[in-house]
């Protein structure tokens, strides 16, 4: 044990332990000492991953540097985690962009396929075209289209002597077409409004007798149902029947009178529409003008068979001559005027059309559109406008070139010298 203890003491003196120390104590000591060796071990193994990890950051920086220097030079010198994210961002702004451009490049292929058959179609419609023009004797696509306003014209105008024949028949008392026109061919319309006049004054007088023999019969049945069958009774019947005579002879007279009415009245309507049509619409067209787009047309109603001229608004309200100012009814006689120049130029030798002071109750942008208005008038014939007003004399000068408009200015002699180089009117 002696020699036991000798040999102890200087181990425990190792292990930094006294030398009385128990076995228990060493061995944990020991212990100890193999758990320090063990970290050590531990953390040496962790050095030589980290210097791994070191050298394979070291390699990454190298390679991230050589990537950016070729495709980002804007992110050399960055940290490497910001170069990551920027690449990673762009890397993925970039395939969003390539898969836009894909689609894009999709979509404009079907959209060259959509033009190279839009383009084989309008080449078919083309050769359809020209062999339709030909077809129709046409010379060019111009000719082609008023002949298309032509067969529009002239469906319209079936379209519509098939309802006014229609009319006819609704009239006719039951009578064939051909009957009716045979009867109405060759009539004067004047003479038709002198009938119809006529005709109206005898309908009046057959509704008076119509009348006074509905108040006699009734005073003879009255009278009857008072009587007795005495002779007196005999004679109001006898009285009553007399009078449902000659009511019946009233009322044929009437019909015949009224059925007469109506189609007088209905000839007269399309003599006015065929003769006042045209120039009712230009008419229309011109005052639109003049009013500056106040009124869009003129209409004709009718008042107890009376024609009235109104204007009609873009609206469709309509407005009489007595509703409108001064300046409008105006203008409305002076389109009314030009309609009716515009039509004897197109049926006879042009004459001038003279004027004087036509635009003193209108304002500026009214006097502007007269005188455009007379500008196209003086390409078909002459026109002449006189007037005093000096501020109409500087809109038609500021119209000089156009269709030859020229500006004439008179001198009196009591306002100083005459003006240099006279103008040609027109």
């Amino acid at each position: 044990l002696s020699s036991w203890r000798t040999g102890w003491t200087p181990l425990v003196a190792d292990l930094d332990l006294p030398a009385d120390a128990e076995p228990e104590e060493a061995l944990g000591v020991l212990g100890r000492v193999r758990e320090m060796f063990a970290h050590l071990d531990e953390a040496a193994g962790f050095a030589a991953r980290i210097a791994s990890m070191a050298a394979d950051l070291e390699g990454f920086g190298q390679q991230l540097r050589a990537f950016c220097e070729r495709a980002a030079p804007d992110l050399v010198g960055r940290p490497p985690p910001e170069g990551v994210a920027e690449l990673n961002a762009r890397l993925k702004a970039g395939h969003e962009a390539r898969t836009r451009r894909e689609e894009l490049q999709r979509r404009r292929d079907e959209l060259a396929a959509e033009v190279a058959n839009a383009e084989e179609r309008q080449a078919a419609a083309g050769v359809e075209l020209a062999d339709l023009t030909a077809a129709a004797g046409c010379s060019g696509e111009d000719e082609v289209a008023d002949h298309i306003e032509r067969h529009r014209q002239q469906r319209q105008l079936r379209a519509d002597l098939v309802e006014v024949e229609s009319q006819i028949l609704g009239l006719g008392d039951g009578l064939p077409l051909e009957t009716l026109l045979q009867a109405t061919r060759g009539v004067d319309a004047d003479v038709l409004k002198a009938d119809l006049a006529q005709l109206d004054t005898e309908i009046g007088a057959s509704e008076d007798r119509q009348a006074v023999c509905l108040e006699a019969r009734t005073r003879a049945h009255t009278e009857l149902e008072r009587m007795d069958g005495s002779g007196a009774a005999a004679a109001a019947a006898l009285e009553a029947q007399e009078h449902l005579t000659l009511l019946g002879d009233q009322v044929e007279r009437y019909t015949r009178a009224r059925l007469a009415h109506r189609v007088l009245r209905d000839e007269i309507q399309r003599y006015r529409e065929e003769n006042e049509g045209p120039l009712l619409k230009r008419a229309g067209e011109i005052f639109g003008r003049l009013s500056l787009g106040s009124f869009s047309s003129l209409k004709v109603d009718y008042h107890d068979d009376t024609a009235v001229l109104v204007g009609e608004r873009p609206d469709k309200g309509r407005v009489p001559v007595e509703g409108m100012s001064s300046g409008t009814r105006d203008q409305l006689y002076l389109a009314l005027r030009l309609a009716a120049v515009e039509r004897a130029l197109d049926r006879g030798e042009p004459l001038p059309f003279i004027v004087d002071d036509i635009l003193v109750n209108f304002d500026d942008q009214r006097s502007k559109a007269t005188l455009e208005v007379l500008e196209e008038l003086a390409r078909k014939t002459q026109v002449i406008l006189f007037s005093h007003h000096i501020g109409v004399v500087e809109r038609a000068q500021g119209m000089t070139g156009a269709a030859g408009v020229f500006v004439h200015q008179g001198w009196n002699g009591s306002r100083g010298s005459p003006p240099p180089g006279p103008g040609v009117p027109a």
